[in-house]
């Protein structure tokens, strides 16, 4: 099991905060009742700059509890 996997079920704001504090940018991504969804493109990081942060996308259930779905890496 990845790492990521081992969110599946669990809140999504609960694991959004976990994963900010370990420095990733987090994405939301709702199914369910009033759907939602967008991840901005990652932007280019001049050569003589840190590289972007990595970022995660969370799909979660908006009709079970926003228990997250999806995790993925991007």
């Amino acid at each position: 099991m990845s790492d990521l996997q081992q969110h599946i079920g669990r809140n999504v704001y609960d694991v959004k905060t976990e994963l900010e504090q370990q420095g990733y940018n987090v994405h939301l991504v709702r199914t369910g009742n009033h759907a939602t969804g967008f991840v901005p493109p990652q932007p280019l990081s001049p050569p003589d700059q840190d590289l972007p942060k990595k970022r995660i996308v969370l799909t979660y259930d908006a009709n079970n509890q926003d228990q997250v779905t999806s995790a993925q890496e991007r």
